[in-house]
């Protein structure tokens, strides 16, 4: 449009921006796609959650992606590895939500996202208790270099403090995942870059308190 008026491409680009500062572009809940959906229902869309921490509660923060481990969060500091049959148990209870539909905010068997996945392993297989968000999921263990990947340890695409989205890893190729809207759990490549913004996961380890 002309006389310094607003394009249409220019006032799409502009509300999709909108969008994407509103939802924060963190965890699955009140994410962009949450966000737009919710509109099309006719619903009030929930903001992203923006994780403010001091600088202590992630120590090592600054390890690169998949090197070097560090503490990611402190709720659990100096707690014992999860034991390898609590592992089996993890593993086998999300194997059970395989073929179910992703549903934002979901963590049953009609419908579950990526931290409702993490959250219903660790609850059922482990009687651990983890928020149903991917950012404080991840705050609840400690970082670990690729090599040493467990099953039943988190893989989590972001950074500490922000981590969009999250998995369960089978070995160290390969995760179990509730990928995103219109797919359903199902098992993933683990060494990719699923969240455009985000390089290589982190891997996290989950400690019992």
């Amino acid at each position: 449009m002309a006389d310094g008026g607003i394009s249409l491409t220019g006032l799409t680009m502009l509300g999709a921006g909108m969008v994407l500062a509103y939802s924060g572009v963190n965890d699955p809940e009140g994410g962009p796609i949450g966000v737009v959906a919710a509109i099309l229902r006719g619903e009030t869309p929930k903001p992203g959650v923006q994780i403010s921490t001091a600088p202590g509660d992630f120590a090592g923060a600054g390890a690169a992606a998949g090197g070097a481990a560090g503490a990611i969060g402190g709720s659990l500091g100096g707690g014992a590895d999860v034991p390898q049959g609590v592992r089996s148990k993890i593993m086998s209870i999300a194997r059970t939500y395989l073929g179910v539909p992703y549903r934002l905010g979901g963590a049953t068997r009609t419908g579950i996202d990526c931290s409702g996945l993490v959250l219903v392993a660790y609850r059922d297989g482990a009687g651990i208790n983890l928020p149903h968000r991917a950012t404080l999921q991840a705050a609840r263990g400690r970082r670990i270099p690729r090599a040493q990947v467990l099953p039943g340890d988190l893989v989590a695409w972001g950074v500490p403090g922000n981590y969009p989205h999250i998995a369960l890893a089978v070995d160290a190729d390969t995760v179990i995942v509730a990928p995103t809207w219109g797919k359903t759990v199902q098992y993933q490549k683990l060494w990719e870059k699923k969240v455009p913004p985000f390089g290589y996961p982190d891997i996290i380890r989950v400690l019992q308190s």
